[in-house]
């Protein structure tokens, strides 16, 4: 009888891994804001995230990304559903509501990423012409 090959062995490692990270679910971090005519003192109150375990859940199937939306005065944290082919990274923003999905273990921790206006993008553009021009001009 053949033995395998190490390289057969390294393969059929790799595919078990995969295999049971699969199996395993996404983790995300789950929260909700009360609103207004409800407790804050509640224990899954965003109020209250530390990013501790208590605010950890996995997710089930069909649920394969996790999301981090904030409408208004309300945030939420939970696991989310998106189609396969669209799973990367994703944010938006409008003037109510942000939203981002991240397809990786607790990715939905972290504020959520801001959107510079025109205006500060302006007056940002204006800093750096000055302080290249000051610096061409002390050379």
């Amino acid at each position: 009888m053949k033995m395998p090959s190490p390289l057969h062995n390294l393969l059929f490692l790799l595919w078990l891994v995969q295999v049971l990270q699969g199996a395993s679910g996404l983790r995300c971090y789950t929260c909700t804001t009360p609103r207004h005519d409800q407790s804050s003192s509640w224990p899954g109150s965003c109020q209250h995230f530390d990013g501790s375990e208590a605010f950890i859940e996995t997710c089930r199937e069909p649920y394969n990304v996790c999301v981090k939306v904030e409408l208004a005065d309300q945030l939420t944290r939970r696991c989310d559903m998106r189609p396969s082919d669209s799973r990367a990274p994703y944010c938006f923003q409008t003037a109510d509501l942000s939203s981002c999905t991240c397809p990786t273990d607790l990715c939905n921790s972290a504020p959520l990423p801001l959107h510079p206006s025109p205006a500060s993008a302006g007056v940002l553009l204006l800093v750096v012409v000055v302080a290249f021009r000051w610096f061409l001009e002390g050379s």
